[in-house]
């Protein structure tokens, strides 16, 4: 094996013989390899270089008013994978400090125990481990291209904007349901004791039975509304409405 420090990547299945008899040349940027010895597998030459998943990759970062210690640097790095929907660090972005000598930090404990074996070997440095800033804030974030911007009128009371113009009892609550699978919507009335009803059988046998403990509920049966499209109907023209209003703010901020 052949570890790769700057990129912190493990190049597995050849050797540093291999490497130097084949005059190969190594890109750490783009994590090439060029081969002048086409007699090396080509599956050898594909794979050399790969990232492994949860490799870190730097991405910019604002450093204004950052404590920053003389030779040392900040950074901003990304944890990607090989597949872009794969491993539980893809999109994980991480600060971190790399010391003079190279050595990476990315917490203040780290730092800490640096400063401790640096002092055991008779070496003192000036460093303020409470002024080291790990935080990251979304400003320091590259920004995600291609946002659309109906993702900016969803509203905020999804229920509330779903009933208009449909009959919910007092004390009660409407709402528009997903089923597992995400594929199917329905409805549930909630109760004023939290009981979910999802058909007119079932809010017929709830209020029957609050009729035999004398606690009848105050629920127009006939107004009562499953309806999912009604529902769906309001969020639509919601959303379209909302979209529309935004649109025409923006272009009058833009003049």
């Amino acid at each position: 094996e052949y570890t790769n420090e700057r990129g912190g990547n493990t190049l597995n299945s050849i050797s540093k013989d291999l490497i130097s008899s084949n005059n190969e040349q190594l890109t750490d940027d783009n994590y090439t390899v060029n081969l002048d010895n086409q007699n090396i597998p080509a599956s050898i030459r594909k794979s050399a270089l790969r990232p492994k998943k949860g490799t870190p990759r730097e991405v910019e970062i604002d450093n204004t008013g950052k404590y920053i210690p003389k030779g040392w640097e900040r950074k901003l790095y990304r944890y990607v994978g090989k597949n872009a929907r794969v491993g539980k660090k893809h999109g994980l972005y991480k600060v971190r400090y790399i010391s003079p000598n190279g050595n990476s930090f990315t917490g203040k404990f780290q730092v800490s125990e640096y400063i401790k074996t640096l002092e055991s070997n008779g070496i003192t440095e000036s460093l303020n481990i409470e002024k080291f800033d790990f935080s990251l804030s979304s400003h320091n974030l590259p920004k995600k291209r291609g946002v659309k911007e109906r993702n900016y009128c969803i509203p905020r009371k999804k229920d509330d904007v779903g009933n208009i113009d449909i009959y919910v009892p007092d004390g009660w609550q409407r709402k528009l349901i997903k089923n597992k699978s995400g594929k199917k919507h329905y409805i549930v009335y909630v109760s004023p004791d939290y009981k979910k009803i999802r058909s007119h059988k079932q809010m017929r046998e709830y209020l029957a039975h609050l009729e035999q403990k004398s606690a009848p509920q105050l629920v127009d049966l006939e107004r009562i509304n499953f309806s999912v499209a009604k529902t769906l109907d309001n969020l639509s023209n919601y959303l379209s409405n909302e979209c529309r209003r935004r649109r025409k703010l923006k272009m009058n901020c833009n003049t």
